[in-house]
């Protein structure tokens, strides 16, 4: 037994202050305890407890999912807008002005429209100059929390000119 928490423990990782692996670690050591009862010859035993096993890792993140989530918890939510028009400071204002902290920020820059442009200007159309190619979308991604329901802010952050889509993202319940 000390082998198998010994392997079961070198799955558990800490990263900042997430830990993960437990899910796993405790798939190891419920291998080697079924894999001991069938041994043992308690075979109804170990039909019993591998139900069990399947009830609560499919049935659980199910009926979790069904909870209302807690409003402290943070919510992930993913803003598109147009490049070059100084949304950021704007959307990041908002979310205070609704007192929603914001934990994380990651953008992501959106593909370009166009390589460039020519445009004929004065009276002679032979003369031309190149203009910088049309900015793409930005992409937003924040992990807010705050008291109001998330809502309030989506549909805040959407009345902004020039957001194009606002969504919360969600990855599901993940119990690791």
């Amino acid at each position: 037994m000390s082998g198998i928490g010994f392997i079961g423990g070198g799955v558990i990782f800490m990263r900042r202050d997430v830990v993960r692996g437990l899910t796993a670690a405790a798939s190891v050591w419920f291998t080697a305890a079924v894999g001991m009862t069938c041994g043992a010859g308690l075979v109804v035993l170990a039909l019993a407890t591998v139900v069990g096993y399947f009830i609560i890792m499919l049935a659980f993140p199910l009926l979790a999912r069904r909870l209302p989530r807690s409003k402290k918890l943070p919510t992930e939510i993913q803003v598109s807008y147009q490049d070059g028009r100084g949304l950021l400071r704007t959307i990041l204002i908002r979310c205070t002005d609704l007192r929603f902290s914001i934990d994380k920020v990651g953008l992501e820059q959106g593909s370009k429209i166009g390589s460039g442009a020519l445009e004929a200007i004065g009276q002679d159309a032979d003369e031309e100059r190149e203009l910088p190619p049309p900015k793409g979308n930005v992409t937003l991604t924040m992990l807010v929390r705050g008291k109001r329901p998330i809502s309030h802010l989506v549909a805040a952050i959407s009345d902004i000119d020039g957001v194009c889509e606002v969504g919360r993202i969600d990855h599901g319940t993940e119990f690791e």
